[in-house]
């Protein structure tokens, strides 16, 4: 999962018009790399692989992880939290853009919390 989010951080930069370099690992956060683990570790990763097959839960897992790591990057300090080995979703206090027309409002993690997955 953290694969895709490192993809997902090359489009951005390129959408940004910055050339990243192909071997560089962007996707740092070890905030969400273990909840990740976390996640591939559950009960609920299990059943749900039971269920629809391993091929299929990794899918829907890539899928899940593509949309959280965009929710983030959608923020000003996004691609800064996701390079930062050691920013915690409670960072987001600190990091939330004092530009009133960027309407940072809350965390990311508000939104992202209520995806169910988030919670295995």
């Amino acid at each position: 999962m953290a694969e895709t989010g490192n993809d997902e951080i090359k489009k951005y930069l390129e959408s940004k018009n910055k050339k990243p370099n192909n071997d560089e690992l962007f996707f740092k956060n070890l905030f969400m790399k273990r909840k990740f683990k976390q996640i591939c570790s559950s009960n609920n990763y299990r059943n749900l692989k039971s269920q629809i097959g391993e091929y299929n839960t990794l899918k829907t897992l890539k899928n899940s992880s593509k949309k959280w790591t965009n929710i983030i990057l959608g923020y000003e300090q996004g691609f800064n939290f996701l390079n930062d080995y050691f920013y915690i979703d409670k960072k987001w206090n600190s990091l939330l853009s004092k530009n009133k027309a960027l309407n940072e409002n809350i965390s990311p993690f508000n939104i992202i919390k209520t995806d169910s997955i988030w919670n295995w």
